[in-house]
């Protein structure tokens, strides 16, 4: 009977105090703690269930339990069982908006948590003076920019015009991108697919005779004319000896590699008694990638 009332007395001090100390010094005992462990040699264990165990427990949010299978301490966030075991990671997902108004960036997390930030001030650390950025596999990174091109020059040797289409002679003094061109004497062959601007500058003279003369030229793609590319000259007397045609095309060139897309040009004197030739370091061809 005297047990009994001993512990009729602890529970009803219990309820009445809303404070329980297990462990050492019971009787110390935070005044704003409900339940309180303490002790330097024995461990507080929480639930062990399985993981079909845990599934099955629906409770109140921030509840907890040790999960045997996956040897980590679970806690219940209101719909999942989330795991607390690894660290300075969230499965939450993310979502990004961009306000174009504002210029502000808003990050939103699965479970409602926000963070907007303004991006006024968004910096990018600047390259070296002519690199461009660009995609480097899947990096994004300042690189040089070369210019694709191919450029060939007379320098020498002045070829004299006759009355048929001839393919007109610059040699291979230039700057020539060996990536995507090859040059040849009278031609520059293109190895890559894209869009190509082409120019060309060819001045004609009169070798012999002094009277009136003309002459025409043409762009051809391994022997086929491109249309549009045609320019004509005029030469008058020996007053007004020379004359210059220049001409420009925009071409796509398709196809997979090996790729050998061949662009000359043509010439012909078209009319007259007077012969005509070349002009040395007055005529150039030019092939630029775009």
């Amino acid at each position: 009977m005297k047990k009994i009332l001993i512990i009729l007395t602890l529970f009803c001090t219990l309820n009445m105090l809303g404070q329980i100390k297990i462990g050492d010094n019971p009787q110390t005992i935070h005044p704003n703690s409900i339940l309180e462990l303490e002790s330097t040699d024995r461990a507080f264990v929480l639930t062990r269930v399985t993981t079909a165990q845990m599934n099955d427990i629906l409770p109140s949010r921030g509840a907890m339990v040790y999960n045997i299978d996956q040897k980590c301490v679970f806690q219940f966030d209101g719909v999942l069982w989330r795991s607390l075991c690894t660290e300075n990671t969230d499965d939450q997902e993310i979502d990004f908006t961009f306000d174009a108004t504002t210029n502000e960036l808003t990050i939103t997390l699965e479970d409602g948590g926000t963070k907007t930030v303004s991006i006024d001030k968004l910096e990018i650390k600047a390259g070296n003076d002519g690199d461009i950025l660009t995609t480097v596999g899947t990096n994004v990174e300042w690189t040089k920019h070369i210019g694709a091109v191919a450029e060939s020059y007379l320098t020498s040797n002045p070829q004299v015009i006759g009355n048929t289409f001839t393919n007109v002679v610059f040699g291979n003094t230039g700057v020539v991108d060996g990536s995507n061109f090859t040059t040849t004497n009278n031609s520059i062959i293109i190895k890559t697919p894209g869009v190509y601007k082409i120019t060309y500058r060819v001045s004609l003279e009169f070798k012999s005779g002094n009277n009136r003369s003309e002459s025409e030229f043409q762009l051809v793609q391994n022997n086929t004319v491109i249309p549009g590319s045609t320019a004509f000259g005029k030469h008058r007397n020996s007053r007004n000896n020379k004359d210059t045609a220049t001409a420009t095309r925009i071409i796509e060139v398709f196809g997979t590699a090996p790729l050998s897309v061949a662009i000359a040009v043509q010439a012909k004197h078209v009319s007259g008694a007077a012969t005509l030739q070349t002009v040395v370091n007055a005529t150039t061809f030019l092939i630029e990638k775009q």
